[in-house]
């Protein structure tokens, strides 16, 4: 019986009479190679399909390739309108962040995640411009406060002589001769 079962150990014993053989993992000449190959393949079906779009287009009669060329444009200027109407949105969410007190930086973000919807990352934002407000709050009050507190006086204000040591000094002592 080449492997046993512990009742107070669950693992798995393996008998030393069958060492486990390493496994055999490719090396890195041997993934390189693999990539490389995989380039290849890659280009030459990239060049396949352009060959076929080429030919195919060569059979199109001309109002096909006129109406052919019409929907690629129509979809290329669809796109652009849809970069553009992005990019009006994100200016409007980025001055309405602004007003809330936003950094540019962190308008631009905010305003651009929340277009895509990312509002997990949105709200990590919003929780670290709040943090950094209330350390700066926090900082500002205690600056007013101190700003506010009086420098303490030293001694007592006039030139006499401070009354503990006036005291002090009035004092006899037994050992004076």
């Amino acid at each position: 019986m080449p492997e046993e079962i512990n009742n107070n150990n669950p693992e798995v014993v393996v008998e030393e009479n069958n060492p486990v053989e390493p496994k055999n993992e490719p090396s890195v000449q041997d993934l390189m190679n693999q990539i490389a190959s995989l380039k290849r393949a890659v280009d030459k079906a990239t060049g396949e399909a352009s060959d076929y779009k080429k030919k195919w287009r060569e059979t199109l009669s001309a109002t096909e390739q006129a109406s052919q060329e019409k929907a690629e444009a129509a979809a290329a200027e669809a796109e652009r309108v849809k970069g553009l109407e992005r990019q009006v949105a994100l200016y409007g969410l980025e001055k309405q962040f602004s007003r809330l007190g936003y950094s540019p930086e962190d308008a631009t973000k905010a305003a651009a995640y929340q277009y895509d919807g990312d509002t997990d990352s949105l709200f990590k934002l919003q929780e670290g411009i709040q943090k950094a407000r209330e350390a700066k709050l926090r900082e500002d009050i205690e600056k007013e406060i101190y700003k506010n507190i009086p420098d303490p006086k030293q001694g007592t204000g006039n030139a006499e002589e401070d009354p503990f040591i006036k005291g002090l000094r009035s004092v006899k002592s037994p050992y004076a001769r």
